[in-house]
């Protein structure tokens, strides 16, 4: 066995102890952790969690099929695709959650489905399960002047992780039906307090909400949601919502992309159905993007999904 010392803000390992005895990540008391000789100073000691507490997550489901790459909305704002539309809300609901309370303890998973669904890794090739936390420490680096750009750096890696998929997912296909599913064990497990299958070595306890539904019944909702959103219809195999039978309310929010009209009405009709239906409003968790005003709602859809507060455009309303 080895001494190494560990962040508790973070999880992140060292090989020795700082001249000050704080981590160079978050300036905190380091804490020494025995590991097995020939391990790596970042992978958790086998047989023991790390430092990290899970109390929320969402699952977000990104279609980074080849037709991603077209324009959002060719008549309103030609040069915008819809993958840059999608990953730039994503970073703005990300950076309005720099204020969270409980963003070292809310966690985003990341899934980019097209033939395959794959969970995205991160910059050190893990399994992409990460705090809002560290999220916002990791990609909140300054650029220079020479280097601004306009779009945000994670923004940036997310676009550059599904415009390079294609050796995992084969981007020529959308299968809805895998990525939800495998959305579905991400969800199962965290309700279980468990997702070691899938890299995650923290401790998962979920926080449970008491929604008042509009029958004024009372319902205890874990603090977990899904989001996928898709330009395009199941084109392999046969479609499924793994999540049409979760109790006491499905937890799968729904967006299309694009216009839903001829061949891709069946698209947007299938993600409509598939989609949770708030309790609390009665209305479907399904938001459709096909003009630009919409971009908007896209930002605050994946805010709330990211903070676990609602399930429909009234609730992103509401939370707004």
């Amino acid at each position: 066995m080895a001494i190494r010392y560990k962040c508790p803000e973070c999880g992140k390992t060292y090989d020795t102890l700082s001249q000050d005895m704080l981590s160079e990540c978050h300036d905190r008391p380091l804490e020494p952790i025995e590991v097995s000789q020939g391990r790596s100073s970042t992978d958790p000691p086998r047989g023991k969690v790390s430092g990290e507490l899970m109390e929320g997550l969402c699952v977000l489901v990104c279609d980074a099929s080849y037709s991603m790459e077209e324009d959002a909305f060719p008549e309103e704002k030609p040069d915008l695709s819809k993958l840059r539309l999608v990953v730039d809300a994503v970073q703005s609901a990300v950076d309005a959650m720099a204020n969270l309370s409980m963003a070292k303890n809310a966690y985003i998973a990341i899934i980019a489905f097209g033939m395959h669904a794959k969970l995205i890794t991160d910059r050190q090739g893990q399994p992409f399960i990460k705090s809002v936390a560290n999220i916002l420490a990791e990609f909140s680096e300054q650029a220079t002047q020479g280097q601004r750009q306009k779009q945000g750096k994670f923004a940036a890696f997310l676009q550059d992780k599904f415009a390079n998929a294609d050796e995992t997912i084969e981007r020529r296909a959308t299968n809805i039906t895998e990525a939800l599913q495998l959305a579905k064990e991400l969800v199962d497990g965290a309700m279980k307090g468990d997702l070691t299958q899938f890299g995650f070595h923290g401790r998962v306890t979920l926080i449970k909400h008491q929604i008042l539904t509009r029958d004024t019944d009372e319902i205890e909702v874990p603090n977990v949601r899904v989001m996928i959103y898709s330009d395009g219809v199941q084109n392999i195999g046969e479609l499924a919502n793994p999540f049409a039978g979760m109790k006491p309310v499905s937890v799968l929010m729904t967006s299309f992309i694009g216009q839903p009209e001829g061949d891709m009405r069946e698209g947007a009709d299938d993600l409509r159905g598939m989609a949770n239906i708030c309790p609390k409003h009665g209305h479907a968790g399904y938001f459709l993007v096909h003009k630009e005003a919409r971009g908007e709602l896209l930002r605050k859809v994946f805010r709330m999904a990211t903070k676990a507060s609602g399930f429909c455009t009234q609730c992103a309303l509401e939370e707004t």
